[in-house]
């Protein structure tokens, strides 16, 4: 299993794979993140479009993530 996504416990062999496993991810962390968002800008419609945002670029950046040097959550 790939090492950026074995957190996720889903095989990332196809495209399909990965869209899974970020799904997972997004689903695990979107409460947290949002209720960042929220405390630091103090603006529930910022915060959403915040998330938003954050989690795109997580996807878009998925590739460069290394397991050895952090994890998701930080």
């Amino acid at each position: 299993m790939s090492d950026r996504l074995a957190i996720t416990g889903v095989e990332p062999t196809t495209g399909e794979g990965e869209a899974v496993a970020f799904t997972r991810l997004y689903q695990e962390h979107l409460d947290g993140v949002f209720n960042y968002c929220v405390y630091r800008v103090g603006d529930p419609l910022a915060a959403e479009d915040l998330t938003s945002d954050i989690f795109w670029r997580a996807w878009r950046a998925r590739h460069r993530f290394n397991p050895r040097q952090g994890k998701y959550s930080t």
